[in-house]
């Protein structure tokens, strides 16, 4: 069971003014000693092996790598139904044209749209019965 009812902040006042970063402080801290601190991380890496200080440093400098695809092309008919669109993209998975990554991100992009239409459909079809109701009154 929630402690709050929904809609209901858990800290409704905030943060008290005046109060401090504890992250503005330490980097304060550090600001002075931070290549003394580089430093010591570098040669506890290369120096005694620490595993864990080699991580800490090749995850600040080496950026995460990101699966990479290359652009591809198929046919798809965008007159057809969402769901006749979706598969044809497992289609074009199945038959090796497309890779199984790429067709699950045009599946995503696919149920996205869908979503945003079935908005747009009922955003419309409220509208119709707000018009509706109002020539009634």
């Amino acid at each position: 069971m929630a402690r709050f009812k929904p809609g209901q902040s858990g800290n409704p006042a905030g943060r008290p003014k005046g109060s401090k970063d504890r992250r503005t402080d330490l980097r304060k801290q550090l600001g002075e000693h931070s290549q003394a601190v580089i430093d010591k991380v570098v040669d506890a890496c290369l120096v005694e092996g620490d595993m864990v200080a080699c991580r800490t440093i090749v995850d600040r400098i080496v950026s995460p790598l990101r699966p990479q695809t290359e652009p591809v092309a198929f046919e798809l008919d965008a007159g057809l139904p969402l769901t006749q669109q979706a598969a044809q993209v497992l289609g074009a998975v199945s038959e090796g044209t497309i890779d199984p990554s790429t067709g699950k991100s045009l599946i995503d992009g696919i149920a996205g749209l869908a979503r945003v239409t079935e908005i747009d459909e009922l955003s419309k079809r409220l509208d119709a019965l707000e018009a509706a109701t109002n020539e009634q009154a």
